[in-house]
């Protein structure tokens, strides 16, 4: 005969919600050991990840790596953050941060247009793949080394597709 254990309000689990805004209303969530933010029990997030401030993460969402999202940034839907990748203030659905590390701290995303074609964001520009592998590519006047990242970033991509 086993004993069932007595379980009072003091030592009962506690299950903690959120409400992301997303019209889903509060769904079962937790505060993220590294910086506090919030993160939804569906999301995925390393432990070496940095979530703080008012920074969200949720849906199906994954941040990996030693990734940063902070401040007001919300990275939800099937979007990824990995690497070394800092997210501040941005708001990314079907976003992917490109695994490129540019000396001059810039990040470089991609999302899919409706017809399928891919769009890159890097500083202030915005391409194509084919637009991306010419300005980083041979023409590049920028640093070779720093052309060639873009350019295995892109391969990544093409390969994730």
């Amino acid at each position: 005969m086993s004993k069932s254990k007595k379980v009072d309000a003091e030592t009962a689990p506690t299950q903690t919600t959120f409400d992301f805004e997303d019209g889903a209303g509060p769904v079962p969530a937790h505060q993220h050991p590294n910086g506090d933010g919030w993160v939804a029990d569906t999301a995925t997030v390393d432990k070496s990840a940095l979530i703080e401030g008012d920074a969200r993460v949720f849906g199906d969402a994954r941040v990996s790596g030693d990734a940063w999202v902070s401040g007001d940034a919300r990275v939800f839907g099937d979007a990824r953050v990995f690497g070394d990748a800092k997210i501040d203030g941005v708001r990314a659905k079907r976003w992917r941060v490109l695994p490129v590390t540019d000396p001059r701290g810039y990040v470089a995303y991609a999302a899919k247009k409706k017809g399928g074609e891919w769009i890159i964001r890097a500083g202030c520009r915005q391409f194509t793949i084919a637009e991306a592998r010419q300005h980083w590519g041979d023409a590049y006047k920028g640093s070779r080394w720093t052309g060639d990242q873009y350019l295995a970033g892109l391969d990544w991509l093409e390969a994730q597709s």
